[in-house]
């Protein structure tokens, strides 16, 4: 008798068991992450005295933006202006959104992510915004609510206006390594796509890109292919990859934001890389990035300090001849050499290997 007691006692307990564990409200789950929807309504500089032109996004500026910058650039003077002619000075900034600063970087000048309450937990995972080149409120830390249009700062002088990015996690860029890039590049969008009209066409008429998309191009991964990011061999480890004293052992094989026709191999220049730290420009006549694979073999690049007048055959030497070969869909080989002579002579115990 005892043991039939025990078995129902022990089948009723199973069923209780079952009828818990089929309950959402007592599943063990982890608490949800908070939505922020990146959503502009405000321009962070003035329009229209303090807002003259936008850099987009994918500038390039070896070493320290050797792969494409994810962020675009708001600037309160025009860059295309002699130097001696820029007037650096404070411009006010305002939140171009609601949030909450969720790190608030304080050095020569500022930086601010902002999104969803860090308090919250797994805010860290939502969406977020960041501003660079500006200069807070001594009031504003992490966890202060901004509300849009709220002024926040000005622009520090060590730039000609702000930076302006935004992390989306539900972006899908085609780098081919993606946890080489922080989340900044990773999930990188143009803050211009989060704004509605009329605003979003009135800063689309001052981006400074010579193409009918004017939000810029930051991801030219081709599996396969040359073209895209890669890392100096050194750079084994995937995280890091982008830190700032990883920035001279990048390489990015991409093309000009503001000229989209015209390729540039972007070399961070590191001692032991066979380039100096440089964006440089390379002939129109040689092979598109996208076209070079392992079977292509060697190919030998010309390589120029800055433009030149192709279509008036305004011939300048190059700067050197870049030899390139692609080994496998992750391996490829590079040497510069001072003449074309030397070049087709072929790779030197001097060629350095780079890995996605």
């Amino acid at each position: 008798m005892k043991t039939i007691k025990l078995l129902a006692i022990l089948f009723l307990l199973a069923i209780l068991i079952a009828a818990c564990s089929d309950n959402p409200a007592n599943e063990d789950i982890e608490d949800p992450i908070p939505e922020y929807n990146v959503h502009f309504t405000h321009t962070p500089l003035a329009l229209p005295d303090d807002l003259v032109q936008i850099a987009p996004q994918g500038i390039h500026g070896p070493p320290n933006h050797t792969v494409p910058r994810a962020h675009i650039g708001m600037e309160y003077l025009d860059t295309n202006l002699p130097r001696d002619e820029w007037n650096l000075r404070h411009v006010p900034v305002y939140a171009p959104a609601d949030g909450f600063v969720r790190i608030a970087f304080r050095g020569d000048d500022h930086q601010i992510f902002v999104g969803a309450d860090p308090a919250i937990p797994h805010s860290h995972n939502s969406n977020w915004y960041h501003i660079g080149h500006i200069l807070l409120r001594d009031d504003i830390d992490v966890g202060t609510e901004l509300k849009a249009g709220e002024m926040i700062g000005t622009t520090s002088l060590l730039a000609t206006g702000i930076d302006f990015g935004v992390v989306d996690y539900s972006l899908e860029l085609s780098y081919i390594n993606p946890e080489r890039y922080t989340d900044r590049w990773r999930y990188g969008a143009n803050p211009l796509r989060y704004y509605d009209e009329p605003l979003k066409s009135q800063f689309l008429a001052l981006v400074d890109r010579e193409d009918q998309d004017k939000y810029g191009k930051i991801d030219y991964d081709i599996p396969g292919r040359l073209s895209g990011g890669w890392f100096h061999e050194t750079l084994t480890e995937f995280e890091g990859s982008q830190m700032p004293e990883a920035w001279s052992r990048n390489l990015a094989f991409m093309y000009h934001a503001k000229y989209p026709d015209l390729k540039i191999l972007s070399s961070g220049g590191c001692d032991d890389c066979p380039l100096p730290a440089f964006g440089w420009v390379v002939h129109p006549d040689d092979p598109d990035w996208g076209e070079v694979s392992v079977e292509t073999g060697p190919v030998i690049y010309r390589l120029y300090f800055g433009f030149v007048d192709w279509e008036n055959e305004q011939w300048f030497p190059p700067a050197f001849w870049a030899m390139v070969e692609l080994f496998s869909d992750g391996e490829m080989y590079l040497e510069a050499f001072e003449s074309l002579q030397e070049a087709e002579a072929g790779f030197t115990g001097n060629r350095v290997r780079y890995i996605r």
